[in-house]
């Protein structure tokens, strides 16, 4: 986060897919990523899955915020 005038600019990323569905990193390195390019928050969404959330992943990492979310497929 930075300030920009009156108001906050936040940094993240929106819809990430790890192993867990069809994406081709593991959530513990892809939250490194996260970390070193200092983003604010991440968003998961892996397919039909919320593994990543109850393996306990969800939530602060030093100051960056991860959610994990479920992208439903019919």
């Amino acid at each position: 986060m930075r300030k920009v005038g009156d108001h906050y600019q936040y940094s993240g990323a929106v819809h990430i897919h790890t192993t867990e569905s069809d994406g081709t990193k593991i959530i513990e390195d892809v939250i490194a990523i996260g970390l070193d390019v200092k983003l604010d928050f991440m968003m998961f969404a892996d397919h039909m899955t919320l593994s990543n959330r109850e393996n306990g992943h969800e939530g602060l990492y030093d100051k960056m915020l991860v959610v994990i979310g479920y992208e439903h497929n019919d």
